[in-house]
């Protein structure tokens, strides 16, 4: 399954993927929700998620996958960069506390 809501590189991975005889693209979803509605039905062997997604994020979509129907994911961002700055702002976005007062030290053990 790929999950992916650009409809341009969700085709092109589309045509990669069915390139190889091997491979099946099960389903092409533009959103996370869409990816979680179907994933019972659909059964994938594994998924390609994107990090960035409307509504919910690929990285949210992918706790619950791995709560839920545990299966193989490949997270896709378009750079590492973006992919570091998803997982650091991702404490903050839940409303974690380390410790500290914001931008001020973090408390030792936190």
């Amino acid at each position: 399954m790929i999950v992916e809501d650009s409809a341009v590189v969700r085709t092109l991975l589309t045509h990669i993927i069915d390139a190889d005889p091997r491979l099946t693209v099960a389903l092409a979803v533009a959103s996370a929700e869409e990816a979680l509605e179907v994933l019972e039905e659909v059964k994938p062997d594994v998924i390609s998620m994107d990090i960035r997604l409307p509504g919910m994020d690929g990285l949210e979509a992918t706790r619950r996958i791995m709560a839920e129907h545990p299966t193989p994911i490949v997270v896709i961002a378009d750079s590492v960069e973006e992919l570091a700055e998803d997982l650091a702002e991702r404490p903050a976005r839940r409303g974690a506390d380390g410790g500290g007062e914001a931008g001020g030290p973090r408390q030792p053990g936190l």
